[in-house]
């Protein structure tokens, strides 16, 4: 081969060593270092366990690092090297800024958005959790152990209803027991610590004994017989430990019409 072909070819050679290197040419490389922008435009496989991305204003350290560790049960973990850290997923919405879809911040505060960007989900672990559609909860066992009545929208459990109405604890058909009153007779009626209702539809209210059918009494009063009626201060109950009631002829008559204060 003449020496006039050999230039040619090394011109041609050097022709094709300049294309091929021409996609390097933002890149410095330097031992395992690429200084540079880098387009890959295939597959990336990387083997290591780490990816690193971010530079910190003290450049410290890497802002954000993903690491994958393997196992049985394998785990991937997104760390922030800062101590306050927001976490953001978005989408093109069409126009910019960009659409807000999930959002993890600084308090551990999840926020979820719907299609227009608009917060309707917030989950948080130390303040109010707030849902702005319809929740469905199809447990058989929701609890709500530290429940409060604290205004018209709150929630009455049956815990709260016991405590604040009278408990199903102290009903049985057919009898109501009020304040640790004893109705034991059919549709019966007791009202009162030191009350008793035993006749069938008697009403015992005060420290009074209701034993005959359709009786009442009030006070300190023992309504014995069937039908019968009373009212005031007997001589058994005052023998009592209990303090006197009040006997019904020292209570003032109030006029109809009149509330007394």
């Amino acid at each position: 081969m003449c020496t006039k072909s050999l230039k040619k070819w090394a011109l041609l050679l050097t022709f094709w060593v300049a294309l091929e290197l021409s996609p390097l040419r933002a890149q410095t490389i330097t031992g395992n270092v690429i200084s540079g922008d880098l387009t890959v435009t295939g597959t990336a496989d990387i083997q290591g366990d780490s990816l690193s991305f971010g530079t910190r204003s003290d450049n410290s350290e890497a802002g954000v690092v993903t690491l994958y560790t393997d196992g049985t049960t394998s785990s991937l973990e997104f760390d922030a090297s800062r101590a306050a850290h927001v976490w953001k997923w978005q989408q093109n919405g069409g126009t910019l800024p960009l659409q807000m879809q999930m959002k993890l911040d600084n308090t551990n505060t999840l926020t979820l958005y719907n299609s227009s960007g608009t917060a309707e989900i917030t989950l948080s672990p130390t303040a109010t959790s707030t849902f702005s559609n319809s929740l469905t909860v199809n447990g058989t066992d929701n609890e709500m152990p530290s429940q409060r009545v604290l205004n018209a929208h709150s929630v009455l459990t049956k815990g709260l209803a016991d405590s604040m109405y009278v408990s199903s604890g102290y009903m049985t058909p057919g009898t109501v027991s009020l304040d640790g009153g004893s109705a034991t007779g059919l549709d019966s009626f007791a009202e009162g610590p030191y009350s008793t209702a035993t006749g069938y539809g008697s009403t015992a209210m005060g420290q009074s004994t209701a034993s005959g059918n359709n009786s009442t009494a009030m006070g300190q009063s023992t309504a014995s017989s069937n039908n019968s009626t009373a009212m005031g201060q007997s001589p058994k109950a005052s023998s009592s430990n209990s303090p006197p009631a009040p006997s019904m002829n020292s209570m003032p008559i109030f006029p109809a019409g009149r509330v007394q204060p």
